[in-house]
């Protein structure tokens, strides 16, 4: 519900999620809540993510919203977080969602990633998640 809310009316339910008590719980709706915001204003959304404290589960809520809208537009966020933190931790979430379309595209997706630290992570996590199948 929180999702598809913030499809709609991301700042509402970005506030409405806020309004609980600090916890897991609360990060796990803001982190639902930024997913759906994304996912129809990326730009606001990514704006919102950068006045709030570093969050491993909020980045990945907004990572997986971007992958709705198109991996190219999460791919380059990746990229973009080089300077500021270590996105390797996200490569496999993308790597996951592309895997659900097939070797083919996870393997252009890998190669076409720009930084080669991101590239080797993006590969190697391709190679572990089809070791794990």
């Amino acid at each position: 519900f929180l999702e598809a809310w913030a499809g709609l009316d991301g700042h509402a339910a970005l506030e409405a999620a806020g309004a609980s008590e600090p916890s897991d719980d609360r990060e796990w709706l803001l982190a639902m809540a930024l997913s759906g915001f994304v996912s129809q204003d990326s730009e606001n959304a990514m704006s919102w993510l950068q006045q709030q404290d570093d969050s491993e589960m909020l980045t990945r809520g907004l990572i997986r919203g971007m992958l709705r809208v198109d991996v190219r537009l999460a791919t380059g966020y990746l990229e973009s977080l080089l300077d500021v933190e270590t996105p390797e931790r996200y490569v496999g979430d993308i790597a996951s969602f592309q895997l659900s379309n097939g070797i083919g595209p996870a393997k252009r997706w890998a190669q076409e990633i720009h930084d080669p630290i991101l590239r080797e992570e993006a590969l190697f996590q391709i190679a572990t998640l089809l070791e794990d199948f």
